[in-house]
Protein backbone atom coordinates (compact mmCIF):
# COMPACT_ATOMS: atom_id res chain seq x y z
CA UNK A 1 0.00 0.00 0.00
CA UNK A 2 2.81 2.80 0.83
CA UNK A 3 4.43 1.88 -2.65
CA UNK A 4 1.68 2.31 -5.06
CA UNK A 5 -0.74 4.86 -5.68
CA UNK A 6 -4.08 5.10 -5.28
CA UNK A 7 -6.07 5.61 -1.96
CA UNK A 8 -7.78 3.05 -0.15
CA UNK A 9 -11.23 3.81 1.94
CA UNK A 10 -13.93 2.04 4.02
CA UNK A 11 -16.70 2.64 2.27
CA UNK A 12 -18.28 3.66 -0.73
CA UNK A 13 -19.59 6.90 0.92
CA UNK A 14 -16.19 8.19 2.06
CA UNK A 15 -14.29 7.45 -1.32
CA UNK A 16 -17.33 9.36 -2.95
CA UNK A 17 -17.08 12.27 -0.62
CA UNK A 18 -13.56 12.68 -1.19
CA UNK A 19 -13.88 12.05 -4.93
CA UNK A 20 -16.74 15.15 -4.73
CA UNK A 21 -14.81 17.75 -2.65
CA UNK A 22 -11.53 16.80 -3.93
CA UNK A 23 -11.63 16.25 -7.03
CA UNK A 24 -8.67 19.08 -7.84
CA UNK A 25 -6.53 17.09 -5.96
CA UNK A 26 -6.51 14.00 -8.54
CA UNK A 27 -4.45 16.00 -11.11
CA UNK A 28 -1.80 17.52 -9.04
CA UNK A 29 1.71 17.67 -9.58
CA UNK A 30 1.78 14.99 -6.84
CA UNK A 31 -1.47 13.84 -5.59
CA UNK A 32 -2.22 12.46 -2.09
CA UNK A 33 -2.14 8.64 -1.86
CA UNK A 34 -3.00 5.99 0.88
CA UNK A 35 -4.69 4.97 3.26
CA UNK A 36 -8.11 6.33 4.33
CA UNK A 37 -9.65 3.80 5.76
CA UNK A 38 -11.43 3.45 8.82
CA UNK A 39 -8.80 1.85 10.89
CA UNK A 40 -5.67 4.18 9.40
CA UNK A 41 -3.96 5.72 12.10
CA UNK A 42 -1.67 8.12 10.54
CA UNK A 43 -1.76 11.34 7.85
CA UNK A 44 1.35 12.63 6.97
CA UNK A 45 2.23 15.67 5.65
CA UNK A 46 5.54 17.03 4.25
CA UNK A 47 5.69 21.11 2.59
CA UNK A 48 5.85 19.84 -0.98
CA UNK A 49 7.32 17.01 -3.08
CA UNK A 50 10.95 16.85 -3.85
CA UNK A 51 13.09 19.42 -5.29
CA UNK A 52 12.24 20.68 -8.10
CA UNK A 53 15.60 19.39 -10.03
CA UNK A 54 15.72 16.21 -8.79
CA UNK A 55 15.20 13.53 -11.57
CA UNK A 56 12.88 11.00 -9.54
CA UNK A 57 10.85 13.22 -7.11
CA UNK A 58 9.00 14.57 -10.15
CA UNK A 59 4.89 13.47 -9.88
CA UNK A 60 3.96 10.87 -8.45
CA UNK A 61 7.12 8.70 -8.31
CA UNK A 62 8.36 11.54 -5.68
CA UNK A 63 6.29 9.38 -2.97
CA UNK A 64 7.78 6.36 -4.65
CA UNK A 65 11.38 6.66 -5.16
CA UNK A 66 12.76 9.95 -4.05
CA UNK A 67 15.67 9.84 -1.34
CA UNK A 68 13.55 11.15 1.78
CA UNK A 69 11.03 9.16 0.42
CA UNK A 70 12.72 6.00 0.47
CA UNK A 71 13.82 6.25 4.17
CA UNK A 72 10.46 7.21 5.02
CA UNK A 73 8.99 3.91 3.65
CA UNK A 74 11.32 1.93 5.15
CA UNK A 75 10.63 3.36 8.98
CA UNK A 76 6.97 3.28 8.09
CA UNK A 77 7.20 -0.64 6.79
CA UNK A 78 9.61 -1.49 9.93
CA UNK A 79 6.78 0.11 12.11
CA UNK A 80 3.68 -1.62 10.49
CA UNK A 81 2.16 1.84 9.75
CA UNK A 82 0.64 2.39 6.19
CA UNK A 83 -1.07 5.88 6.36
CA UNK A 84 -2.24 8.54 4.24
CA UNK A 85 0.71 11.01 2.16
CA UNK A 86 -0.06 14.47 1.32
CA UNK A 87 1.95 17.80 1.26
CA UNK A 88 0.78 21.04 2.13
CA UNK A 89 1.87 22.07 -1.90
CA UNK A 90 1.19 19.28 -4.42
CA UNK A 91 3.81 20.93 -6.49
CA UNK A 92 7.66 21.34 -6.50
CA UNK A 93 7.18 24.58 -8.55
CA UNK A 94 4.86 26.10 -5.94
CA UNK A 95 6.05 28.81 -4.38
CA UNK A 96 6.00 28.43 -0.21
CA UNK A 97 3.74 31.49 0.17
CA UNK A 98 2.00 30.65 3.16
CA UNK A 99 -1.71 29.67 1.60
CA UNK A 100 -2.69 26.85 3.25
CA UNK A 101 -6.37 26.81 2.17
CA UNK A 102 -6.07 23.79 0.11
CA UNK A 103 -4.20 21.65 2.73
CA UNK A 104 -7.39 23.07 5.26
CA UNK A 105 -9.94 21.99 3.02
CA UNK A 106 -8.43 18.27 2.80
CA UNK A 107 -8.37 18.01 6.30
CA UNK A 108 -11.69 19.61 7.03
CA UNK A 109 -13.11 16.62 3.98
CA UNK A 110 -10.77 13.78 5.71
CA UNK A 111 -12.03 15.36 9.11
CA UNK A 112 -15.52 14.94 8.35
CA UNK A 113 -15.13 11.48 6.50
CA UNK A 114 -13.50 9.96 9.66
CA UNK A 115 -16.26 11.98 12.57
CA UNK A 116 -19.18 11.31 10.79
CA UNK A 117 -19.22 8.55 7.88
CA UNK A 118 -16.65 6.14 9.80
CA UNK A 119 -17.92 7.35 13.23
CA UNK A 120 -14.39 7.12 14.80
CA UNK A 121 -11.31 9.71 15.69
CA UNK A 122 -9.54 11.48 13.37
CA UNK A 123 -6.50 9.47 12.88
CA UNK A 124 -2.85 11.03 14.14
CA UNK A 125 -1.61 14.21 11.63
CA UNK A 126 2.22 14.20 11.44
CA UNK A 127 3.93 16.66 10.20
CA UNK A 128 7.38 16.34 8.47
CA UNK A 129 9.84 19.17 9.43
CA UNK A 130 9.52 22.34 10.55
CA UNK A 131 7.79 25.55 8.52
CA UNK A 132 5.58 28.34 9.46
CA UNK A 133 2.60 26.63 7.56
CA UNK A 134 2.47 24.01 10.30
CA UNK A 135 1.40 26.48 13.00
CA UNK A 136 -1.44 27.81 10.94
CA UNK A 137 -2.77 24.09 9.90
CA UNK A 138 -2.95 23.25 13.89
CA UNK A 139 -4.53 26.59 14.88
CA UNK A 140 -7.05 26.04 12.75
CA UNK A 141 -8.19 22.33 14.05
CA UNK A 142 -9.21 21.83 17.58
CA UNK A 143 -9.83 18.01 17.47
CA UNK A 144 -6.99 16.59 15.80
CA UNK A 145 -4.03 15.06 17.18
CA UNK A 146 -0.89 16.36 15.88
CA UNK A 147 2.86 15.33 16.05
CA UNK A 148 6.11 17.11 14.32
CA UNK A 149 9.03 14.78 13.76
CA UNK A 150 12.08 15.29 11.60
CA UNK A 151 11.85 15.58 7.48
CA UNK A 152 12.73 12.29 6.17
CA UNK A 153 15.58 14.50 4.50
CA UNK A 154 16.90 14.87 7.58
CA UNK A 155 17.32 11.06 8.15
CA UNK A 156 18.51 10.25 5.00
CA UNK A 157 21.11 12.85 4.60
CA UNK A 158 23.28 10.69 7.31
CA UNK A 159 21.26 7.47 8.13
CA UNK A 160 22.45 5.61 10.78
CA UNK A 161 20.26 3.22 12.61
CA UNK A 162 20.82 5.03 16.07
CA UNK A 163 19.14 8.29 14.12
CA UNK A 164 16.36 5.97 12.31
CA UNK A 165 15.80 3.89 15.81
CA UNK A 166 15.05 7.90 17.23
CA UNK A 167 13.39 8.80 14.40
CA UNK A 168 10.83 5.77 14.80
CA UNK A 169 10.68 6.92 18.25
CA UNK A 170 9.24 10.05 17.74
CA UNK A 171 6.50 8.66 15.47
CA UNK A 172 5.18 6.52 17.78
CA UNK A 173 5.30 8.95 20.75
Amino acid sequence: MIKWPGTVFSSKKAQRLYTKELHDLLSVHTPPRGNLSKHSRFIFIGIKPGHTYAHLSKYDTSWMFGNSSTVLHKALVSLGIYPYFTNVYKDPFQETDGNVDGIIKELSVILHMYTKIYKVQMPTVVLMGDYPEYDKIECTFNDVLFKRIWHPSYIARSLSEDRMNKWKQQILQ
